[in-house]
């Protein structure tokens, strides 16, 4: 598993750590059921403290997308697909979020944002 810390963002390290783990999930690099690396493993992979680790792990247990099988390790959560797909919803919401802010800023009238957004709709692949 490809994690990169940013020393320089600003963005503690674990929330970093979260961040690449959800969206390995969400793009389906991670699946059901995968181990993850032990926490020790992912530390000294990372050069970080293994509580970094444990606390991101934490974290993402409590939101449903990892387990915790007692003796083997971690591994992502058979029931992570409905909360991918919420997880996916709420990125597109906050893309569009901006997209609109964005529009409204540059006065984009609501007639030709609709017409701009069917576009695209149009040349959408997945049902």
């Amino acid at each position: 598993m490809l994690i990169e810390i940013d020393n320089h963002s600003g963005v503690p390290v674990y929330k970093q750590i979260m961040e690449q783990i959800r969206l390995a999930i969400l793009y389906g690099h991670l699946e059901e059921e995968e181990q993850l690396p032990s926490v020790r493993d992912l530390a000294s992979e990372l050069q970080v403290n293994p509580m970094t680790i444990s606390k991101s792990y934490a974290y993402l247990e409590n939101e449903g997308l990892l387990m915790r099988k007692r003796g083997k390790g971690i591994y992502v959560s058979s029931s992570s697909q409905q909360i991918k797909e919420e997880e996916k919803i709420k990125i597109l919401e906050e893309s569009m979020s901006v997209m609109m802010a964005q529009a409204s800023q540059l006065g984009v009238p609501k007639a030709e944002l609709k017409l701009l957004f069917e576009k695209f709709c149009k040349s959408y692949k997945a049902e």
